[in-house]
């Protein structure tokens, strides 16, 4: 794996080719889509009202292995708007 400029992670991603989701928040009140995942944390995507969602623990699921792991503790450390791709789209990703 090429590290890019500004890269701090110490440990090597893997993107998720297997249809994996997190849930965040209490009762699953967001699915987001899982981009990767190591030893050092995740990346999801997810549809935005608020800027930063309050969590402290996430599940990972996958649907197609039945797959569950529930109660993660985590913190973010990066929140960003991602570009949108649609011209017309009002809905913000993150």
């Amino acid at each position: 794996m090429r590290k890019e400029r500004g890269e701090r992670r110490k440990h090597k991603r893997f993107r998720d080719q297997s249809g994996a989701f997190v849930g965040i928040g209490p009762h699953f009140n967001k699915v987001c889509r899982l981009i990767d995942i190591g030893m050092g944390g995740l990346a999801f995507r997810y549809m935005a009202r608020e800027k930063r969602p309050n969590v402290s623990f996430l599940d990972i699921f996958l649907t197609d292995r039945d797959f569950y792991s529930g109660y993660v503790p985590c913190e973010i450390s990066l929140d960003f708007e991602m570009a949108n791709k649609e011209p017309f789209d009002s809905i913000t990703i993150r």
